[in-house]
């Protein structure tokens, strides 16, 4: 089986058009995992293979993987880039970033909260406590951190 880092490779290489023959092959064997799916929409925007691919393969992609997925963030950030960059439509983008920032979001309120209690357990409350006030709480989300921080307080 392919590796995805050999994909990542190509990609970063610019490589697009060999990627996106990674990516086929993936897809013959049936491996239709979101992110596949979002690699293969990239790499069909990026690639120069005029005349196989369109537009509507890039968003067909796109939102096969988030029938897949409807919370993959690549996914609806990609669908939301194309929509915006490439057709002029915003209308159609934003509620694609928006629940794409709620997502991160909340998993970034989750991996912050993870590691103040981790900080607090090892540390103790202050240092917890410290690394909170550090957290530039405007990306995440600000109620479960207060309610954190009047945890630690206690």
């Amino acid at each position: 089986m392919i590796k995805l880092q050999k994909i990542y490779s190509l990609m970063r290489a610019e490589k697009y058009s060999i990627a996106l023959q990674e990516l086929e092959k993936l897809e013959n064997d049936q491996l239709l995992y979101p992110k596949i799916l979002v690699l293969k929409g990239m790499c069909i925007f990026l690639s120069e293979q005029e005349g196989k691919y369109s537009y509507k393969d890039i968003i067909q992609n796109y939102k096969k993987a988030l029938s897949i997925d409807n919370e993959y963030v690549n996914a609806l950030l990609e669908l939301g880039h194309h929509y915006y960059a490439a057709e002029n439509k915003s209308e159609k983008a934003i509620p694609l970033f928006e629940k794409a920032i709620n997502i991160l979001k909340d998993q970034q309120s989750d991996a912050v909260i993870g590691l103040a209690k981790c900080k607090e357990e090892l540390e103790g409350k202050s240092s917890a406590l410290k690394f909170l006030e550090t957290i530039n709480s405007t990306v995440l989300d600000g109620k479960k951190i207060e309610n954190l921080k009047k945890e630690f307080s206690e």
